[in-house]
């Protein structure tokens, strides 16, 4: 055996050795990339899923806006009818009962007494409610007796301010709340 006979052994025995580690290595390494292949096909997979699912959730919200949508001009007038029944109820409302005071102790009954200030004083003032305490206001506050009553509205009302009241009358109320 020559030299280059040994020299070509050794040259086709490292070739085998790098073709053995190549098919060795090959097939591990088809295998990692077989792995990764099927991870990204099951992301891409749950991505289809996700936007199909959204396009349907899509649909369907496009669907109620349109309901809603449709039935909004019915509501906007429903909503002007009340307001103008709300409106008239008030013009036909009966004269109201202002609530001076909401404080009361066990045993106080409801008493009630017309109060105004006819003084041109509070008008010129710029008050936009000054005419209609000028015409007078029915208002209730609580008291044991009527003479306590018409102190109460004394104190709130002062006489020496221009303010009236008529003589403290005691009223029945329907209460819906804890009792006085």
């Amino acid at each position: 055996m020559n030299f280059m006979q040994s020299l070509l052994y050794v040259a086709l025995a490292c070739c085998w050795s790098v073709v053995i580690a190549i098919v060795v290595r090959v097939p591990a390494r088809a295998t990692v990339a077989m792995a990764r292949i099927d991870q990204v096909q099951a992301k891409i997979d749950r991505l289809k899923a996700n936007t199909e699912g959204s396009a349907e959730q899509l649909q369907k919200l496009k669907d109620e806006k349109a309901e809603i949508e449709k039935d909004f001009p019915e509501l906007v007038s429903l909503i002007d009818e009340l307001k103008a029944r709300i409106a008239e109820a008030r013009t036909q409302a009966g004269p109201r009962l202002w609530v001076v005071s909401d404080r009361w102790s066990p045993g106080d009954k409801a008493f009630a007494a017309h109060v105004s200030n006819p003084e041109a004083a509070i008008v010129r003032s710029g008050n936009p409610h000054a005419i209609a305490w000028q015409a007078g206001r029915r208002c209730l506050l609580w008291g044991s007796t009527a003479r306590q009553a018409s102190e109460r509205f004394a104190a709130r009302f002062p006489p020496s301010r221009g303010w009236m009241i008529s003589p403290v009358e005691e009223i029945k109320l329907e209460r819906r709340w804890g009792t006085p």
